[in-house]
């Protein structure tokens, strides 16, 4: 009688187990497929820019993103870790000119073609636009 009560609650679970099994697998199609990986400390404008130049198209990437290039060259901000300013300034004048420093941050001239090399120095943070200024232009401004 008890082998009565348990056949029903094993054809369950061994049934279920299937459904679960059969359920699993790998997509057919990635999620990620069509999304193309850049480097993480590249902002993403930055990682479009060096694919477009490895395509030979970064003059018209640019011009259609309202990027200014000059001689192949963009101005980026580069932050830095704590304490390795130093380091990453001597990496980035390798790479293109600096111009400027502010506590952790660089502003860098750099050829697009060698933004991915700056980026893989240990000690940087981050690359990014410059940030635009905007000016207040509303009425009740003080002056």
């Amino acid at each position: 009688m008890r082998n009565i009560r348990i056949l029903p609650l094993v054809l369950f679970l061994l049934s279920y187990g299937i459904l679960i099994i059969g359920c699993q697998g790998n997509p057919a199609v990635a999620p990620d497929a069509g999304k193309e990986e850049g480097n993480p400390k590249l902002e993403s404008r930055l990682n479009e820019l060096v694919r477009a130049e490895e395509r030979g198209e970064a003059v018209s990437f640019a011009q259609q993103n309202n990027i200014t290039l000059v001689d192949n060259r963009v101005r980026v901000i580069v932050e830095v870790l704590p304490g390795q300013m130093a380091a990453v300034t001597q990496a980035a004048g390798k790479l293109g000119i600096v111009e400027t420093s502010y506590q952790n941050l660089l502003q860098v001239v750099i050829p697009v073609a060698h933004l991915t090399a700056l980026a893989n120095e240990p000690d940087v943070r981050l690359i990014r636009f410059p940030l635009s200024v905007v000016p207040d232009t509303s009425p009740n401004t003080t002056r």
